[in-house]
């Protein structure tokens, strides 16, 4: 797979990281290499578990939505209501760019009660400790 690791979606990490785990007895190791500016959320989909990586959604990990997404690619437009995981609280932030995060913020929020937010065409939504969201608009 040669792509910018901007324009990965959900489909190619999960092939990113199916490839890993098929393929684990032929090697003892892999190299996963790209930008910095998206290894945050890449490196969400694979998980080490007893020294292997698995997809994130086969690993034995807490229940919970964190991670980034662009709307439009990974999530559509719209208006979510969002759950924090734990009592402690959730966050979210917006961003119209990923390549220099706090230079191109456009909202940041941190919760204990649901929230609700809007997310537009093209922007980035950064989830951390988040048990639901739910699109309501």
């Amino acid at each position: 797979m040669n792509l910018d690791s901007t324009d990965l979606t959900a489909a190619d990490r999960a092939a990113i990281a199916r490839t890993v785990w098929e393929n684990r007895s032929g090697y003892d190791g892999f190299v996963i290499a790209h930008g910095t500016d998206t290894l945050a959320y890449n490196g969400q989909h694979l998980v080490l578990h007893d020294g292997w990586a698995v997809a994130a959604d086969q690993a034995d990990i807490e229940p919970g939505v964190s991670g980034m997404y662009k709307a439009g690619r990974d999530i559509e437009p719209g208006t979510y209501r969002l759950t924090a995981l734990t009592a402690e609280g959730g966050s979210y932030a917006l961003y119209n760019d990923v390549r220099y995060y706090y230079d191109y913020i456009d909202a940041y929020g941190r919760f204990i009660e649901p929230t609700v937010i809007t997310v537009e065409e093209g922007q980035y939504l950064e989830l951390t400790d988040v048990r639901d969201i739910e699109k309501i608009g």
